[in-house]
């Protein structure tokens, strides 16, 4: 049996498997619509939702000025424009008349189902690619539907924050697909620049949605050789060009990328976390079972497992693949293509150089979305070597099985609660699992709080004292979650700063303080033009300390808060009252006076 080869039928067997493509565009529309219809009902994940969309200032409201502002700056580390004016166009669609106890001024609904469009189009485009290449329906169709179907696409579509994948890979998608029409034109003896030109604008829009973008020129360069078979100054002119039009952009990335939170790792060392990460990643494909938001996969987690060795064995199978496959390029070149498409997909986020989700993890699920093309490619490669129907039936049960676990999974993405409750079950390394959890708690137990409020002033004091008991039963829940998270990473400080609010609300200035100091001293550490101006939490602290009786530690605080801001008159009101006390307790222990 040989390889695939790129034919090109003739135009009497074109038309007579016309209806073949349409009817495999409907299987593959349908099946999409209903694994993943049901994301138009889900709620907010939470998983930075709240930051980038339904907290979003520029998004409360939505204006045309706000909008346009993110294509003059970076936001939280990132520039990616094109995203946030996506995000922006559905934030004026889905604007709610009300707000809802905890804020958020936007519909769900409308944000999910543009991710569910967006995925869908991306499936229709990946076919469309593998038709292309492969001259067989019924084969692309296959590797179309892995790529709809794979349990590991579920975190990219019912993520609403996840639609930055979804854009850049629906538009780097497109921009293969148009490369591809100008490679077979040339290869046919035509000069088709249209399909040059826009493809390059399709990558450039991608580079705007998300820098990962900057992988294409290389995908689209493996394809070229492998696949359509150019020779390779022909390849290397035309992916240099798109290689010189991604350059600028990836700078820009880099620079306004924020890594200070994220360990180092010496340079000698990352080619191993490269290969773990790679490794995971194949493991997740054959085998897509306790998916997670977090993995917890952090450098230093993945350099210790099996104490050091499965670092060097990482590498070793990684490079044994990696030639074997290579050896074998000009025997099987859609196997290599489909190999290096899915690991130079995701190059920029295997922990080669640093990214700053390496805090938490260097792998998560929704980094494989463009890289999926790859196994949908071998996918595709399988089907058209090895035909008959034990095959098709085959194939039909293991679509079908992935299918299932898909929907399964989108039920952990239904609300911001159980994306954690499961991370926590199948990550128990994790600590933001418990941090986020405990951040849901304390958002209800804030709602319980206000309503109690309103319920005293109204003179319904039965209600408000239930009420209170339900905020206070959710802060002390949330407390223990976070010492839970606390216990894996003590310098998480989103972690620090939630346990002494809680702690804070409960009364138990001791715990409050405490993780109070800790959050004040994780902050110095940082860099200075990334510390937060925490001036006023030390004036809290030394307000605590006082009630505690620990007068020095007061006066420290204090004095800080008046070296830093010298018109704080109560500041300076409480740095003379802690160093009195401070001096009278001293003298009551008979410290001042002694010889």
């Amino acid at each position: 049996m040989t390889d695939v080869q790129l034919t090109t039928p003739l135009g009497s067997e074109r038309r007579r498997r016309d209806w073949r493509s349409p009817l495999a565009v409907l299987a593959l529309v349908i099946c999409t619509l209903v694994v993943y219809g049901r994301v138009c009902g889900h709620e907010f994940a939470g998983w930075d939702d709240q930051l980038t969309i339904h907290h979003n200032p520029r998004y409360s409201p939505p204006t045309g000025a706000k909008i346009a502002q993110t294509w003059k700056e970076s936001v939280n580390g990132l520039y990616a424009p094109v995203t946030y004016s996506y995000w922006g166009a559905l934030a004026f669609m889905a604007e709610l008349k009300d707000v809802d106890p905890l804020g958020v001024h936007l519909d769900a609904r409308v944000f999910h189902t543009g991710s569910l469009i967006l995925h869908l189009a991306s499936v229709l485009v990946v076919f469309s690619i593998l038709k292309l290449l492969s001259e067989n329906v019924w084969a692309s169709l296959g590797g179309a539907m892995l790529y709809s179907l794979h349990p590991v696409q579920v975190e990219s579509v019912a993520w609403a924050s996840g639609a930055k994948d979804l854009l850049c890979g629906l538009l780097s998608l497109c921009a293969i697909y148009q490369y591809l029409l100008f490679a077979r034109a040339e290869v046919a003896g035509r000069r088709r620049w249209s399909h040059y030109v826009c493809g390059g604008l399709a990558l450039l829009l991608a580079m705007l949605s998300k820098p990962s973008a900057m992988v294409v020129p290389v995908l689209v360069a493996t394809l070229d050789l492998l696949v359509v078979r150019r020779g390779w100054r022909k390849v290397a002119t035309a992916s240099g060009g798109w290689a010189l039009l991604v350059l600028p952009l990836a700078v820009v990335a880099r620079l306004v990328q924020t890594v200070y939170a994220v360990a180092p790792v010496a340079w000698w060392r990352r080619p191993a976390v490269a290969a773990d990460s790679v490794i995971f990643y194949v493991g997740k494909l054959v085998w897509p079972v306790a998916l997670s938001a977090d993995y917890a996969r952090r450098p230093a987690v993945a350099l210790q497992v099996w104490g050091g060795l499965w670092p060097v064995l990482a590498v070793l199978i990684a490079a044994g693949l990696g030639v074997w496959i290579w050896r074998r390029r000009a025997a099987r070149p859609w196997v290599a293509a489909g190999a290096v498409i899915f690991v130079a997909a995701l190059g920029p986020v295997l922990g080669l150089t640093p990214f700053m989700f390496q805090y938490t993890s260097t792998v998560a699920d929704h980094y494989l979305y463009l890289a999926m093309f790859g196994p949908a490619m071998l996918a595709t490669w399988a089907l058209v070597r090895f035909r008959g129907r034990a095959v098709a039936g085959g194939c039909a049960v293991a679509f079908a099985l992935l299918g299932v676990r898909s929907y399964g999974q989108l039920s952990h993405w239904h609300d911001d609660s159980a994306v954690w409750v499961h991370s926590m079950e199948v990550c128990p390394g994790s600590f933001v699992a418990p941090t986020n959890l405990a951040a849901c708690l304390g958002r209800e137990a804030n709602v319980f709080r206000h309503g109690a409020e309103d319920a005293r002033e109204a003179g319904r004091m039965e209600e408000a004292e239930w009420m209170l008991g339900r905020a206070r039963e959710n802060y002390a829940r949330a407390a223990d979650l976070l010492d839970k998270g606390l216990a894996i990473n003590p310098d998480f400080m989103a972690a620090r700063h939630n346990a002494f609010m809680y702690n804070f609300r409960l009364g138990r200035n001791q715990q409050a303080v405490e993780h109070l100091e800790a959050l004040l001293a994780v902050n110095e550490q940082l860099p200075a033009v990334v510390r937060t101006d925490f001036t006023s939490y030390r004036e809290t602290a030394g307000i605590l300390w006082m009630k505690l009786g620990q007068y020095e530690k007061a006066a420290a605080q204090f004095e800080r808060v008046v070296a830093a801001v010298p018109e704080n008159t109560a500041a300076r009101d409480g740095l003379r009252e802690a160093r009195s006390k401070s001096a009278e307790a001293r003298l009551e222990s008979g410290e001042i006076g002694k010889p």
